[in-house]
């Protein structure tokens, strides 16, 4: 069991439901987009969230997992970073936006944290 992988998992799922709530948000009066907003953003958030979990729980190998933490950690990364630009350019003060960077930092931080401090062999 790999504890920090079980707390990672639904800090993923809450940075989904803050994603999608701010795209939703901004993304009001248009009716066509709904689909791909699921399909884009909450979907690969929800599996990220489900095999985090699954691999805390020793329900998956986490030695041939290693390379899919790894990219969920990217993955989070380069989110944080993007929200983290879009949060700087648009100069809003809207606490929400903020918490969502540091959220999104926060995920690959701890998945990293997990991996070093499990021994792989």
């Amino acid at each position: 069991m790999i504890p920090l992988l079980l707390l990672t998992a639904p800090l993923a799922l809450g940075v989904a439901i803050r994603q999608q709530r701010d795209i939703s948000q901004t993304l009001a009066g248009q009716q066509s987009l709904p689909g791909l907003v699921v399909v884009v953003v909450w979907l690969p958030s929800l599996l990220s969230a489900l095999l985090l979990l699954a691999i805390g729980a020793d329900l998956l190998n986490l030695e041939q997992n290693y390379t899919l933490l790894l990219f969920i950690a990217l993955q989070f990364a380069l989110g944080s970073v993007w929200t983290l630009y879009c949060v700087l350019t648009e100069g809003t003060t809207d606490a929400s936006r903020h918490l969502l960077w540091m959220m999104q930092a926060l995920v690959p931080a701890l998945i990293i944290l997990a991996l070093l401090s499990h021994p792989l062999f």
